[in-house]
């Protein structure tokens, strides 16, 4: 058998059939090996641009996206150079790129919803969120599929990205100061004027509290049992909790020393 394959006539046959093929092998690892440097370069280069452009999370993604689309391209060239036809492999590569679109449809929506995200900046990490009615948290981490909130009661929670840019976000931090707003109830036999007073003073003394713009209050509602005064004060969006609990307190402490009741709910019976 081995006397047969080494026939100088048979191998004459076998180099007549390589010789046609032979130039083109040899042009396709030649554009495959410069390409392949080339394509190793541009990446380079696109990945410190889209630094410099782009979200630090975004650009990385978006600069393998853009390198394996070119050594696709690359591949269907060698391939075309040496006589593959390509119209089946592209067509192959196609089918299956819809079927897995479909397959992940929902990640394609959340790196979707993640490219807006690093794009249009609504939040960024450390900022504080409310998505519709509940507050999230603390912004912690911004993933290609989702984003890691630290909750008010120190759990985590993964949100899927789709989430948060398919309904109402409000965002805590976007501006450098907040208005918070405060109810308090007093006695209908208090004087409302001297209690705004002694509410605008004690709110103002407070550490956390901006000094512009000023604190303002005013009567907001006759309630059954108390005269509502709402206070306005402005204070930095890192200072949201110390806000929302640090205050009540210092101004009930005022109105018992100043004696201007805070009424308890009561119902009057008449009886005939």
């Amino acid at each position: 058998m081995s006397s047969n394959l080494l026939n100088p006539d048979i191998l004459t046959s076998l180099l007549d059939l390589a010789l046609p093929w032979l130039g083109q092998i040899i042009l396709a690892l030649l554009l495959l090996t410069i390409g392949w440097y080339v394509i190793n370069w541009l990446t380079k280069i696109i990945n410190t641009r889209l630094l410099n452009h782009f979200d630090k999370n975004l650009a990385p993604f978006l600069g393998r996206a853009i390198s394996l689309g070119l050594r696709i391209l690359l591949i269907t060239t060698v391939l075309s150079t040496i006589g593959v036809e390509t119209t089946t492999f592209a067509t192959i590569i196609g089918a299956l790129g819809v079927g897995i679109g479909l397959a992940l449809s929902g990640m394609t929506q959340n790196f979707a919803a993640a490219i807006l995200i690093f794009v249009n900046k609504p939040f960024t990490v450390g900022d504080q969120i409310q998505l519709a009615d509940e507050i999230l948290g603390e912004v912690k981490k911004i993933r290609i599929f989702n984003t890691l909130i630290l909750r008010r009661d120190r759990t985590y929670a993964w949100i899927p990205n789709a989430n948060l840019t398919q309904n109402s976000l409000i965002n805590f931090y976007q501006h450098d100061t907040q208005r918070f707003e405060v109810e308090i109830g007093i006695s209908y036999d208090a004087d409302h004027e001297t209690a705004e007073k002694l509410i605008r003073q004690t709110i103002q003394k407070l550490s956390f509290v901006l000094a512009t713009p000023k604190v303002q209050t005013g009567v907001t509602a006759l309630a059954d049992s108390s005269v509502v005064i709402t206070a306005l004060f402005y204070a930095k969006p890192q200072d949201f909790l110390r806000a929302r609990l640090d205050i009540y307190g210092p101004v009930k402490k005022a109105l018992d020393k100043a004696g201007i009741e805070i009424p308890y709910p009561q119902v009057d019976v008449h009886r005939r």
